[in-house]
């Protein structure tokens, strides 16, 4: 009996900690909403990346600039990490950017934003916002040409990243239990994995083919 009611108080103190959890992310959520509508309008919201190429046109070694064009996801459904990309674009935490290939699947984008210097830079120079929350929503997938945000960064982090996914990349970046290899006593660990903020999309053929040659 007293370790069923041991149990029972367990259950009660997750439930609870799960519930100050949800509301905590609600709020996170509506703040977002509200500062964007606010700052930004009611969308929908578009972002244009300018990257510099290798030139197409000239055997020299010479470069040209191409557009990449975001559609960022319907604020109702990813309010957060809409928010925090068109922060991040408005600080421009992603001038001189570099792309590098990653797991084979994505094109991953570190922010050039670095750490102030000085103490003079610390107090005029703004952090690069971070995104708070796990915030996935599964009615916006990791389809090939979308836009996500790591699950790996936390606001404590140095800088902040996000990737085109170069292919469909659900199985990759959504909620998930994975195995963890045999550890001492030669048994498995499963652990829950947060699914990745995915926050927008890049839906015109120009701009698809500007990461198709990114890619190559």
């Amino acid at each position: 009996v007293k370790e069923l009611e041991r149990l029972r108080a367990v259950e009660k103190r997750v439930s609870w900690s799960e519930g100050r959890w949800e509301k905590y992310v609600e709020g996170v959520q509506e703040r977002s909403k509200r500062i964007v509508l606010e700052k930004f309008g009611k969308g929908p919201h578009h972002v244009e990346l300018q990257v510099q190429l290798p030139s197409s046109s000239s055997s020299q070694e010479t470069t040209e600039f191409q557009t990449i064009k975001i559609e960022l996801a319907p604020l109702d459904m990813m309010p957060h990490s809409v928010h925090t990309f068109l922060e991040q674009v408005h600080q421009g935490s992603w001038d001189g950017t570099a792309f590098d290939v990653h797991a084979g699947h994505v094109l991953m984008a570190s922010s050039s934003s670095s750490s102030p210097n000085t103490e003079e830079d610390h107090h005029h120079q703004a952090p690069t916002p971070t995104v708070m929350i796990p915030e996935y929503n599964a009615r916006y997938p990791h389809d090939k040409y979308t836009i996500a945000f790591p699950g790996s960064q936390t606001p404590s982090s140095p800088s902040q990243d996000f990737y085109i996914n170069l292919q469909p990349n659900t199985i990759h970046h959504s909620p998930r239990i994975e195995t963890l290899e045999k550890g001492t006593g030669g048994r498995n660990t499963e652990v829950y994995v947060e699914g990745e903020p995915c926050f927008g999309k890049i839906v015109d053929e120009d701009s698809r083919r500007v990461v198709d040659r990114m890619d190559g």
